[in-house]
């Protein structure tokens, strides 16, 4: 019977390992000129499942990818890296400002002063416009 110590210990040891598997793969990225978290680096880590070596990664790079490490980054880094954030900008303001049409404003004053035939002629209309070819 395992005693519940045992336990915590289990996850503590596991996290830890994590922590040691995440630092060796950034450096095993880094010999490789690659950042894990940005770019080329990014995109690959997503796909890389090998051991967390320098060796491995750069064997891997050249097999999968045909980058081999010549002191000067790869010719699409800065791109993959400017379409990164881009991505990553878009993504964070996505959905942040609602869009408002004057059809929304209207409909909405009519619901709310509770003019029901205006706002279900307005509804009717988008619906029929919708069906139209």
């Amino acid at each position: 019977m395992p005693y519940p110590a045992s336990k915590s210990w289990k996850k503590a040891n596991e996290i830890k390992t994590e922590a040691i598997h995440g630092k060796e793969m950034d450096d095993a990225f880094k010999a490789s000129g690659l950042e894990r978290d940005q770019g080329l680096g990014k995109a690959i880590a997503l796909a890389y499942d090998g051991p967390p070596d320098a060796d491995a990664l750069a064997t891997h790079l050249e097999g999968e990818y045909g980058y081999i490490r010549s002191g000067e980054p790869h010719p699409l880094a800065d791109q993959i890296t400017l379409a990164q954030a881009q991505l990553d900008s878009v993504a964070a303001t996505a959905g942040s400002a609602p869009f408002v049409t004057p059809w929304d404003e209207e409909l909405a004053k009519a619901e709310a002063v509770g003019d029901y035939d205006k706002a279900l002629n307005m509804k009717g209309a988008q619906l029929g416009q919708m069906f139209r070819p």
